[in-house]
């Protein structure tokens, strides 16, 4: 279950690409995590935080132009988190 804490984890999607950014709820800044393989429509994030490991399921039509729903599984977030947390 993810917990609320000052480093809150939320999705931007853009017409061409999905990323995965910092929100941080002491300044309201926004940093740049990661982002995802994906181009023209994409959307629809969904997050899951379990551990140490952020699971991210996705749409994106950046293969062949047709359109298929992805898994990202992305582990050490809490590192990436501290490192970005720090830069």
């Amino acid at each position: 279950m993810l917990e609320q804490t000052d480093r809150e984890i939320f999705r931007c999607l853009s017409p061409v690409l999905a990323a995965i950014w910092l929100l941080s709820s002491t300044d309201y800044s926004l940093k740049l995590l990661i982002t995802l393989p994906s181009k023209g429509d994409n959307s629809y994030p969904g997050l899951v935080w379990q551990h140490d490991t952020l699971y991210v399921s996705y749409y994106s039509d950046h293969i062949d132009n047709k359109t298929r729903v992805y898994l990202a599984t992305l582990s050490g977030m809490n590192a990436l988190l501290d490192e970005v947390e720090q830069g």
